[in-house]
């Protein structure tokens, strides 16, 4: 499970009774271990899952904004995302520091 989507369960950000829409899934991992858990999750992902995405209560963009260079077509991904939640939208990204260390260590 992604580091995102820990985190949000640890900080109880997402409860069994929401919804949740990860979006910018990749292959879905984290999708199909929340459904395991028992939590209502599905994914979107321009690549892998493309059909559209239905609201949901809760929203995550986990390492999204961070790989898209053009300022524009990040605003227009946040903006596209907002629009699917109900109730929050949650952003991760690594920071700079972070990936610099990693690339330091190779």
């Amino acid at each position: 499970m992604s580091c995102l989507s820990r985190k949000m369960l640890n900080m109880g950000l997402l409860t069994k009774s929401e919804t949740h829409l990860d979006y910018g899934c990749g292959y879905g991992k984290d999708v199909e271990e929340l459904i395991d858990l028992g939590y209502q999750s599905t994914g979107y992902d321009p690549y892998y899952f493309p059909r559209c995405p239905e609201k949901a209560d809760i929203v995550t963009l986990g390492y999204v904004l961070n790989v898209i260079d053009s300022f524009e077509e990040r605003q227009e991904t946040l903006i596209k995302a907002w629009e699917l939640t109900n109730k929050r939208i949650i952003e991760y990204i690594q920071k700079l520091e972070d990936y610099q260390e990693k690339m330091d260590m190779i």
